[in-house]
């Protein structure tokens, strides 16, 4: 067999990871059904997602290799991109057979590979904990919007269950159409789609006046530094920062 197709989730990844190594089945690649073009010499089998088969995968991966090696894999998923699914593959491939060493093998191109997507999982996740900025809606509730290059919300939101516990919040991926939802108690994932603007509470339109007035006053035109600002601030992420809109 030449492929298997899963959803793109990562439990669908880990369910096609189990066909292969738990469950007898052989694959050059794994590849997310958005990205599966077949060819005229290659054959696909679609794999059906299972969660109880996903989870056993997991387990396997945790105790077989490491819990570390399981957060580069899922990291390295997150992103999203055509590749990800083999290099996980190629990379737990690999993790069997070397245990707890997996990460340690940094000269080797598959465990340097699904290293470099995880790292830009990670970076992004390190900016936007920090760049995510909530409005006050009308109904009471915070929102987030964010257009992130990884699928990270779900990454994102065990941080602010635990900076606002206390409030209703929603953190939402306008790009991909999903949430995550808090009620003060526990959080949980939904798709969510975005139509016209919120209305904002009257306090939150005052004080973002202020904010940006502020913002404006305090730059001091002979040491503005673009380049800089744009290192430590990437411009895709500005569209939702409160301190740049209007600017």
């Amino acid at each position: 067999m030449g492929t298997l197709i899963y959803d793109g989730s990562f439990d669908g990844l880990m369910t096609a990871l189990y066909r292969v190594f738990l469950g007898g089945d052989t694959a050059e690649e794994l590849i997310a059904e958005k990205d599966y073009q077949p060819g005229l010499f290659s054959t696909g089998q679609r794999v059906e997602t299972h969660e109880g088969t996903a989870t056993a995968m997991v387990e396997a991966i945790r105790k077989k290799i490491s819990p570390r090696a399981l957060r580069h894999a899922f990291y390295a998923a997150s992103t999203g991109r055509k590749e990800a699914g083999t290099l996980v593959y190629r990379y737990i491939k690999k993790g069997f057979s070397l245990g707890k060493a997996l990460d340690s093998h940094l000269l080797d191109p598959d465990v340097a590979a699904l290293h470099a997507l995880s790292r830009r999982v990670g970076r992004e996740l390190h900016r936007l904990l920090g760049l995510t900025r909530f409005r006050l809606l009308e109904n009471g509730v915070l929102y987030a919007p964010l257009e992130p290059d990884s699928d990270i919300i779900v990454l994102l939101a065990p941080h602010f269950a635990l900076r606002l516990p206390r409030e209703n919040w929603i953190i939402h991926d306008v790009r991909r159409g999903k949430a995550a939802l808090y009620n003060r108690r526990q959080w949980v994932l939904t798709d969510l789609e975005r139509q016209g603007r919120l209305p904002l509470d009257r306090e939150e339109e005052e004080l973002q006046e202020l904010w940006k007035n502020y913002f404006a006053r305090i730059a001091i035109e002979e040491r503005k530094n673009p380049r800089l600002q744009a290192g430590n601030m990437p411009k895709k992420y500005w569209k939702y920062l409160v301190e740049k809109e209007g600017r």
